[in-house]
C-alpha cells in the first residue's frame, strides 16, 4: 500500500467513529490492520488480517462480536454520549470519574462493550504505571 491510501485509511477511521464503537471496533486493531497490509511479509492470499473488534484471545481474526449489535434494540446514543464523556476525562486525566462513567455505562448496557473494555483497561494500566512509579519514589525517599 501507499502513503496515500494508508492516509485515507486512518482518515476513515476517524470518521466512522459511531459506528465503530457501536459494533465495537476497537482503534488499536485498524492499525494493526493498515500495518498488516504495509507488511511485505503479509500475503493476502495465503494469511489473515487482524480483527477490528477486541479480540477474542484465542482467535484474532474472531468477527463474532457484530453479531450481537444486530439482535436486539440497543440506545447507541445514549451509549456513545457517555462514552464520550469517559473518554473526555480520560483525556483531562480524571481517571476516577472515567471508570465511574464507564461503570456505570457497563451496568446499564444490554450488551458488551468492547470499546469500554478498551478504555477500561488502557485507565487500569495508567493507574498501575503510576503507583509502580510511586513505590519506587517512596523506596528511593526511605
Amino acid at each position: 500500500m501507499t502513503e496515500k491510501y494508508d492516509q485515507e485509511l486512518l482518515e476513515l477511521a476517524n470518521q466512522q467513529y459511531l459506528e465503530f464503537f457501536c459494533l465495537g471496533v476497537v482503534r488499536e486493531n485498524v492499525y494493526e490492520i493498515i500495518e498488516a497490509l504495509n507488511s511485505s511479509e503479509f500475503d493476502l492470499f495465503r494469511d489473515k488480517l487482524p480483527s477490528p473488534f477486541f479480540s477474542n484471545q484465542n482467535d484474532p481474526s474472531d468477527i463474532s462480536p457484530i453479531l450481537t449489535a444486530y439482535s436486539q434494540v440497543i440506545p447507541w446514543e445514549d451509549y456513545m454520549g457517555r462514552y464520550e464523556e469517559a473518554e473526555r476525562f480520560f483525556g483531562d486525566k480524571q481517571y476516577e470519574k472515567a471508570k465511574e462513567v464507564l461503570q456505570k455505562l457497563e451496568e446499564d448496557a444490554v450488551i458488551r462493550l468492547p470499546v469500554v473494555e478498551a478504555l477500561n483497561k488502557k485507565i487500569k494500566a495508567i493507574e498501575a504505571e503510576a503507583n509502580e512509579a510511586w513505590e519506587y519514589f517512596q523506596k528511593m525517599l526511605n
